[in-house]
């Protein structure tokens, strides 16, 4: 009386409940897309500072252009105004 199922070798595989599926983070597509965020963020920064360099060197620029113009400005009217003090016109 022997029992043949016993040492039968089963077809289908055992399934482990903990590693049926691989995990969404170490898939290869998640590095890839991982790494393409990681280069094109990167890619932005080394893009935008340099913009943001350039606007502010520009816009000190013209602060300090239009002060210079303030300058000139102040330094005509001073000499007008010394020179009326100087030398007064009569009619």
């Amino acid at each position: 009386m022997c029992d043949k199922r016993r040492n039968r070798v089963s077809i289908v595989p055992m399934i482990h409940p903990f590693r049926s599926l691989p995990s969404p983070l170490r898939s290869l597509s998640a590095r890839l897309l991982g790494l393409t965020i990681v280069f094109v963020m990167v890619g932005e920064v080394l893009l935008f500072v340099p913009s943001v360099a350039r606007f502010r060197s520009n816009y000190l620029e013209d602060k300090l252009a239009g002060a210079t113009l303030a300058l000139l400005a102040l330094e005509a009217a001073a000499g007008i105004i010394w020179s009326a003090r100087i030398w007064p016109t009569s009619c």
